[in-house]
Order: structure tokens, then sequence, then C-alpha cells
């Protein structure tokens, strides 16, 4: 089987139409138009219609012209991305192309830097001049590409790590300072609560005394009392002997001569 040469020219009526493919040689869409950068004479990007493919729709999408590579034998352009990217490239309406006048170059470019690096191309106009193209440019494999960032994401991860470790590390400090906390507060109330206790002990002692006391002066009055008594008794018992004595000096002795029983008693009377 002859294999086809690889062009080195092709004009831009040649190329529209033509199908796109993948790597695996399955159809995707074709090319329907190429946009031409004026100011660095070349390809800015292929637009492509990718048919419904995917679920895309009838979108039109802007692709690196270094994303293409011609298939002579299949009269076809091989695009090699993958299904993740084509799912998230961003598309235009037939109607509504990006705007490309003077004034919204600018805008223009950063879109179009966008799109490029949507398909993992460094934009042209940064790889060195308009006369060279991106394949020209030495381009890192996917594995090459790769490894600057798992080599920036492992201090990355190390610093989540650290950080995770002093949040770990803070959290358990203010747990214990908690436990300390509460514990110096269960000691105070402790404290306050056997102070409350001896406080008590120490009223209810001085209250015990305070009625040792009473009950002692009570005891005391009762034995004045009783002393009282005793002495008024004793004057009375006086008293009365006194009486008794007096009553005894004031009777008369009674003359025989005197009637006795309303009768006057004569001398011989008396000698009876």
């Amino acid at each position: 089987m002859v294999t086809a040469e690889i062009p080195l020219y092709l004009t831009a009526k040649t190329i529209n139409g033509d199908k796109v493919i993948n790597m695996a040689g399955e159809h995707l869409g074709k090319i329907e138009d190429l946009m031409i950068d004026l100011e660095n004479g070349r390809v800015a990007y292929a637009v492509l219609s990718f048919g419904g493919f995917l679920g895309i729709g009838n979108k039109l999408f802007a692709v690196p012209w270094e994303a293409l590579s011609v298939k002579p034998d299949e009269h076809a352009f091989a695009l090699d991305v993958s299904k993740e990217i084509l799912e998230k490239a961003e598309g235009f309406d037939k109607d509504d192309w990006p705007l490309t006048c003077e004034q919204l170059a600018t805008s223009t470019r950063e879109w179009l830097a966008k799109v490029y690096t949507c398909y993992g191309y460094k934009p042209y106009w940064e790889t060195g001049g308009p006369g060279r193209t991106e394949k020209e440019i030495p381009r890192e494999t996917e594995s090459e590409k790769l490894a600057p960032i798992d080599k920036k994401s492992e201090p990355a991860k190390e610093e989540v790590k650290a950080e995770e470790s002093k949040a770990e590390k803070a959290e358990e400090a203010r747990a214990e300072v908690a436990r300390a906390e509460k514990a110096r507060a269960e000691k105070a109330r402790a404290e306050g609560a056997e102070e409350a206790r001896v406080e008590a002990v120490k009223l209810e002692g001085t209250k015990v005394e305070e009625v040792k006391v009473e009950e002692s002066k009570v005891e005391e009055v009762k034995a004045e009392e009783s002393k009282v008594e005793k002495a008024e008794e004793a004057r009375a018992e006086v008293a009365k002997l006194e009486g008794t004595k007096v009553e005894e000096a004031h009777v008369e002795p009674i003359h025989p001569s005197e009637n006795r029983g309303g009768k006057k008693r004569g001398l011989l009377d008396t000698c009876k």
C-alpha cells in the first residue's frame, strides 16, 4: 500500500469541508473555515463543526491549527484531543462569530489564548515570532507537562498537612485549656463549699454555746428564785413564831376567885 506524502501547502478552498477524525479514526465533524491572523501572517485557528458529536450540538468551535494533523490517505485531518476537552470547549453560534475588529483586538487575543490553553497549546504570538509555528517548537509530552504540576502539588500537600497538624495541635491545646479551666472551676466550687460548711459549723457551734449560756442563766434564775422562796418561807415561819410568842405574852392568869362558867366562886369553892 502506497502512503501518500504529506503536502507542504494546501489552499483554503481545498481544506474547507474536509472531515475531522479523532486518533481512533472516528468521525468528529468537518472544517468549516480558517481564520487568518493578518498581523502575524498565519492561521489563527480552524473553525470546526462537530455535527452533534457527544451532544455538542451544531455550534462552531475554534481549534488551534497546531492541534490538527493532516491525513492525506483519508483526505482528512486528525484532532488529537480527549473527549473531556471537547466537552469543556466553548463554541459559538454560526451567526455570532468572535469579533475581530481592531478595537477589540485585546479581548479577542484573551479569548483566543483561552482557546489555545483549553487544547493544551501555547498561543502562537508567545512562541517566538510569526515565522515559527507551534509544531516547530519542541513540545513537552503529557507526562512532562504533568511533572511540574506534581512537583508543585507535593509542597502544597505538605503545607496542607502541616496546616492540618497545626490545627489539630491548636485544637488539642484548646481542649487542654478547657479541661484545666473546668478543673479549676470544680476546685473553686469544692473549696467554696468547704468554706461554707466550716462557716456553718462555726455558726452552729456559736448557737450551741449561746443556748448553753441561756440555759445556765435560766438555772441561775431558778436557783435565785428558789432561794428567795426559801427565804420567804423562813421569814413566814419566823413571823409565825414571833406571833405565837406575842400572844402568849398577852395572856393574863385567872384568879381563883374569878367566875368560871358564869358563876362566881367563893373561897370555899376554890378549896373544893
